[in-house]
């Protein structure tokens, strides 16, 4: 069994993955081409036991392999448009266990982006008033941009993520 590297993370919408291909295929002295059967699991809370597994289509396989990176709608995975909101894990597969990638971790946070910024959008505001809206807003704004600026290692992407939903989910109670 040979160990693959993959990074996982969420699409701009919340509604799949995009996973991409680190591997250093050189030093493993085959090409990426070697691989078939491609599958995906993707973990909750436990690393022992996947919610959801996906096996890569003939297309899926074909992009993968051609540029290194696929994104996978969850739609196709799992049959919903957005999974729940929290950090998930997924683990790549291939060659009937012959390759075997890291756990590589993605966060979504599709339904509480949108239950804060609703509930925003929402506040009235007149210009006695505005002070309230305004620290909402900026501090949603902060968080978002925290977001962008994640360029750190799996298991700090986690924590950070999870600390960025809390904070949401703290501001939609403060509302």
């Amino acid at each position: 069994m040979a160990q693959t590297l993959i990074y996982a993370t969420s699409n701009a919408n919340q509604s799949g993955v995009i996973i991409t291909d680190q591997t250093d295929w050189i030093s493993l002295g085959v090409p990426r081409s070697t691989l078939s059967g491609i599958s995906i699991s993707i973990y909750a809370e436990s690393l022992v036991t996947p919610e959801y597994t996906y096996n890569f289509t003939v297309q899926n396989e074909s992009d993968y392999i051609a540029n290194g990176t696929i994104e996978l709608l969850f739609s196709d995975i799992v049959g919903v448009v957005n999974l729940q909101d929290g950090w998930w894990t997924v683990k790549m597969s291939s060659n009937s266990g012959g390759y075997v990638s890291n756990f590589a971790g993605f966060g979504i946070y599709g339904d509480i982006t949108y239950a804060v910024w609703s509930d925003i959008n929402g506040l009235h505001s007149p210009e006695e008033a505005k002070y309230i809206a305004e620290r909402y807003c900026l501090e949603a704004i902060y968080l978002k941009g925290l977001g962008y600026l994640d360029t750190t290692n799996v298991n700090s992407r986690a924590i950070k993520f999870q600390k960025r939903l809390i904070a949401l989910q703290k501001m939609l109670l403060k509302i």
